[in-house]
């Protein structure tokens, strides 16, 4: 058997291995994302694995973190996996999820990034490529005009555009006028941070202040969530029991605890018993905090 990667980060050359046929009495298994999805016809396919998962970008807006998170497909990227299989024979496609999960909760088409994401990234690019009126721009999917008003709000606040100059006076209040958000010099320092505007002008202004090692590193850590998962916090998001079910559970963790108090007594060693004790209140805080967790989110 040969097993081959596939994925988007992968070189150019190491993408090509998957059209070469395999050594003889060889099969060739190829894992792949969802790059493999669409406009890619691989010879000698006859069988494809579809998870119905995938893995996209999405914006925590409380936050304003750009994160990468696993979720279920569209009904149309399920279609478009199936018809990998078979293409130049026979073929059939194994779906790990049941027809009920496919018809009641696949969307019928994925949702356009533009759609759900922050654009005042997309905003600053163009900016900087002198589309001055965005909101103009022939885009295949429409952003929302609320949204790229608040775009460049945004931008204009952090200094990457010219704010408007031009007032009229409507009904006796002055408004603001047309003219004015046009990139300036320090937006376009800004555009070439392939980072979301507010961390490209923390390394921009680092760069002045000769500390931009420092603010990398702190770009760096505020781009991603949180690194560490906590084991005991992995049941969080299990379905409730009922009260008899809950009973012996509590019963259970009785036992357990009691069990585990005579199992530290007998530890001789001072530093190694010092040691579990801290182990167990770490799990006690972690356990706490994973029902809190549950019981906000099911509120």
């Amino acid at each position: 058997m040969t097993v081959l990667p596939l994925y988007s980060l992968l070189s150019n050359e190491q993408q090509m291995r998957v059209f070469q046929p395999p050594p003889e009495g060889h099969r060739l298994v190829i894992i792949a994302t969802n790059v493999a999805e669409t406009s890619l016809t691989i010879p000698g396919i006859r069988y494809v694995v579809d998870s119905g998962r995938c893995k996209e970008r999405d914006y925590d807006i409380a936050s304003g973190v750009q994160s990468f998170k696993v979720s279920w497909i569209s009904k149309a990227s399920a279609n478009q996996r199936a018809g990998r299989a078979g293409r130049t024979g026979p073929g059939h496609c194994y779906r790990l999820y049941s027809s009920a999960l496919f018809e009641d909760h696949f969307a019928k088409f994925s949702t356009p990034e533009i759609l759900r994401m922050p654009i005042e990234g997309v905003v600053l690019q163009m900016k900087s490529m002198n589309i001055d009126q965005v909101v103009n721009f022939p885009f295949p999917t429409p952003p929302d005009r609320i949204s790229l008003a608040k775009a460049e709000k945004l931008l204009e606040s952090l200094g990457a555009l010219e704010k408007p100059t031009r007032t009229r006076m409507i009904a006796g209040k002055q408004h603001t006028g047309l003219e004015g958000g046009k990139i300036t010099e320090l937006g376009r320092a800004m555009s070439r941070y392939p980072v979301s505007p507010r961390f490209a002008k923390m390394l921009v202004i680092g760069d002045q202040h000769n500390c931009l090692p420092y603010i990398v590193t702190i770009v760096a850590g505020l781009s991603v969530g949180d690194p560490f998962i906590h084991e005991n916090t992995l049941d969080a998001g299990k379905d409730d029991v009922n009260s008899d079910d809950e009973g012996a559970k509590s019963e259970d963790e009785d036992v357990k605890r009691a069990s585990r108090k005579t199992e530290i007594g007998h530890i001789r060693s001072e530093e190694l018993r010092a040691k579990e004790e801290r182990k167990d209140m770490r799990k006690k805080y972690f356990d706490s905090q994973a029902v809190s967790c549950g019981d906000f989110q099911r509120e």
